[in-house]
């Protein structure tokens, strides 16, 4: 499998809170591209623009993405929309599937 996500640590290191969970944040996974992943982004109440993540390709992307953000159980969280927000596709929808 090979992975391509692209860090944006210093984004990450700043909303992340003090005990490692990430503080009033929302993901969003942005409709498949051409290329057959989904951009991932996180918002944060009060705060301009969106902290691009990386690209997952699939389940398992989407979770280390998420791990790395300081989420404390991803796997549970990607169908609870108060976590992760689903944009332009279905959810769980990868590649041109």
């Amino acid at each position: 499998m090979v992975l391509r996500i692209r860090w944006s640590w210093c984004a990450v290191w700043l909303l992340v809170g003090q005990a490692g969970v990430v503080e009033g944040a929302r993901f969003v996974v942005h409709g498949l591209s051409v290329s057959g992943g989904r951009l991932v982004t996180m918002h944060r109440e009060g705060r301009a623009g969106d902290a691009y993540l990386g690209v997952a390709f699939s389940e398992p992307d989407l979770v280390l993405i998420l791990r790395s953000a300081g989420v404390p159980a991803p796997a549970l969280v990607v169908d609870d929309p108060s976590w992760v927000e689903w944009r332009g596709a279905a959810a769980h929808r990868w590649g041109n599937r």
